[in-house]
């Protein structure tokens, strides 16, 4: 005789169906992490944009007023550029390490279902015409 018996059949058919149903959870675990990924890309992209614009004002700008928490969510795309109104984006300037310069932080936060992050990204800008 030739072929498979029932039984070797439905051995096979089990075996099949619990290699996949240990996959699928992976496989969502996977797509759920590429998506929390992509938001993540997406509010570094947003609060560089907000660096590079602060980066480009003057040394005494009032957007570069120092020790006040400030947020894109009230701004008036003075200070935040094209990412006025983003309210999950924040920066505050403090001193820098050494005289005349400012340390500037961008905070973005991004939400996906229950999971919460953020990003920051942190630069120093000079004064660098005193005499």
């Amino acid at each position: 005789m030739k072929g498979f018996t029932l039984v070797e059949c439905l051995v096979a058919m089990v075996i099949l169906i619990i290699i996949v149903a240990g996959l699928g959870p992976l496989m969502i675990n996977n797509i759920r992490s590429a998506k929390i990924n992509e938001i993540r890309e997406e509010t570094l992209y947003q609060c560089n944009k907000v660096l590079s614009h602060l980066i480009s004002l003057k040394f005494d700008d009032s957007c570069l007023a120092i020790g006040i928490d400030k947020s894109c969510a009230v701004d008036t795309s003075l200070c935040c550029g094209d990412e006025a109104g983003n309210n999950n984006i924040k920066w505050k300037v403090t001193n820098g390490p050494v005289a005349n310069t400012k340390e500037i932080t961008v905070t973005g936060n991004f939400y996906y279902s229950n999971y919460m992050g953020q990003v920051t990204l942190k630069y120093i800008k000079g004064d660098w015409n005193e005499n």
